[in-house]
């Protein structure tokens, strides 16, 4: 004898077999969050840009190696400074090429997804999503999918980097013997993992940065609803950061007692320390903490007004 479920048994049936409204939405966000053009480009570039610093910085060192072997019978050669370790985008604050690219970093992590928000809300999207679920599944679904978006963007690309320059130098204890050549001094932020453990370091610097980057994506992807232009709303927070970073140092200039201040915004939070000024754990916290609560509020407040 066949048993023919009822409505009810049916119903829970294919809800347990069904996935969650978010998780629904999660995954059609990260779909077009991953499989999209711009996060791909953006990917790209980055991933290009840190391979190329790397085959730069790599082929530098190992000719100012081989020309001061020469002399090594007779003066000091700073080798630990030309290993793969030091060399590494975070860590290279002394040399020319980092300071541009972790300027333009945070612009390809919000490039990357950050802009669909608007997007959506301008082309209709949004309102035929939004019929079908909630306005606080659909935006956490889409933070969510920026953050991991960001976060790759920025963490891939200083991963390669690392891949590459072991590919080219020796990867040598970093020695504080050549802090003069380094600039990590025992203030920057876990020195002393990175002179003992330097690939420890490395694992923890990537994961700060994915973080870093996903929240600065996520942030963006709030302060979105407070643009009309798609463009506009991905430049502003970067030129917000770059000018606050800007005044802070110059207040710090003017009123002195250095050691009294600390980065902080994300454009020095991604290095090991700041071009000026160094940075702890609670800077980080409190830039993590700043972050979430513009990828938070904004949107709380936009709702309440029902734009979202």
């Amino acid at each position: 004898m066949r048993l023919i479920p009822t409505d009810a048994s049916s119903e829970a049936t294919r809800a347990e077999c069904c996935p969650s409204p978010f998780l629904r939405a999660l995954g059609l966000e990260c779909r077009r969050a991953f499989g999209g053009r711009p996060f791909l480009v953006c990917l790209a570039i980055g991933s290009v840009l840190a391979v190329t610093i790397a085959v730069i910085e790599g082929i530098s060192a190992r000719d100012s190696m081989l020309q001061a072997m020469e002399y090594a019978d007779k003066s000091w050669v700073a080798a630990f400074s030309h290993g793969a370790y030091a060399l590494w985008l975070p860590m290279s604050i002394m040399r020319p090429l980092p300071g541009p690219y972790f300027l333009l970093a945070p612009l390809l992590a919000a490039t990357a997804y950050a802009w669909s928000m608007r997007s959506d809300l301008d082309g209709g999207y949004a309102a035929s999503i939004l019929v079908r679920t909630n306005p606080s599944c659909y935006y956490c679904a889409k933070a969510c999918a920026t953050f991991l978006s960001g976060g790759t963007v920025i963490a891939v690309p200083l991963a390669l980097n690392l891949t590459a320059l072991l590919c080219l130098v020796p990867a040598y204890q970093p020695s504080v013997l050549d802090v003069v050549y380094t600039g990590i001094w025992t203030r920057v932020f876990d020195s002393s993992l990175y002179y003992t453990h330097p690939a420890a370091y490395a694992v923890k610097r990537l994961a700060i940065d994915f973080l870093l980057g996903g929240l600065w994506s996520t942030a963006t992807l709030g302060a979105s609803l407070l643009f009309r232009s798609k463009v506009t709303a991905l430049v502003a927070p970067l030129l917000a950061a770059i000018t606050l970073q800007s005044v802070w140092t110059t207040l710090r200039s003017l009123l002195g007692t250095a050691s009294l201040w600390s980065s902080i915004t994300i454009l020095d939070h991604l290095k090991a320390r700041g071009d000026a000024l160094y940075y702890d754990g609670w800077a980080v916290l409190a830039d993590v903490a700043a972050l979430l609560a513009v990828s938070a509020l904004v949107p709380l407040v936009k709702r309440r007004r029902d734009v979202l």
